[in-house]
């Protein structure tokens, strides 16, 4: 017996500079090689690439539809299913995969970190941020990743003490990630900006 049971976890950096934390796959319970574990490989290789393709939905499509998936198995391929329409730029559906997963899973932190990466790409940033603090309470392993999101999402709504705060606890898990310090740079720099704006438009009053 081959029994193959983790977690995979790859934080990636969009191209824009925008979302720092695409997505973390979800491993299945695998008996060799199957549709859902094809699937988990997909949504790893989605992660790396930033690319989907409609053979690799197929593969998920296949594993749902067998309807022989555990239920913990049957969350994964919903999550992993989501992903793959993420960076295919499915963002609808991949949140209706989302929530799927969460209809029918154990509520793990995992799936709240990957919807919260979804609302944010859809611009609800409050949405983020609360999915972001569900995953937290949950024990996400990779709290610096949860950390960087979410201080994104507090700097899209404004807030820069509290996006400085989750910035500078990223960087107490791994002070030399590149990411948290660019993130960080980029606030002092808004920051600035803002205040700069501030002090003109009261000189002009």
């Amino acid at each position: 017996m081959n029994k193959l049971f983790y977690f995979a976890a790859t934080a990636i950096v969009a191209s824009a500079g925008l979302f720092s934390i695409g997505a973390q796959a979800q491993s299945v319970t695998t008996l060799g090689t199957n549709d859902a574990y094809r699937c988990f490989e997909s949504a790893e290789y989605a992660v790396r690439s930033l690319s989907g393709s409609v053979s690799d939905i197929v593969e998920c499509n296949e594993a749902i539809r067998e309807g022989r998936l555990s239920r913990r198995d049957k969350a994964a391929t919903y999550i992993n299913r989501g992903i793959i329409r993420v960076n295919m730029g499915d963002i609808a559906r991949a949140q209706q995969d989302y929530l799927s997963a969460l209809d029918i899973s154990d509520r793990s932190p995992e799936t709240f970190i990957n919807l919260g990466n979804l609302q944010y790409m859809m611009q609800d940033y409050s949405s983020a941020i609360s999915d972001y603090d569900h995953a937290e309470s949950l024990g996400l392993t990779q709290r610096h990743v949860l950390f960087l999101n979410r201080g994104m999402a507090y700097m899209r709504v404004g807030q820069f003490d509290i996006a400085e705060a989750e910035y500078l606890k990223a960087l107490e898990v791994r002070p030399d990630w590149l990411n948290a310090q660019d993130k960080l740079a980029d606030l002092v720099e808004k920051r600035a900006d803002a205040a700069t704006e501030a002090a003109e438009r009261a000189a002009a009053q």
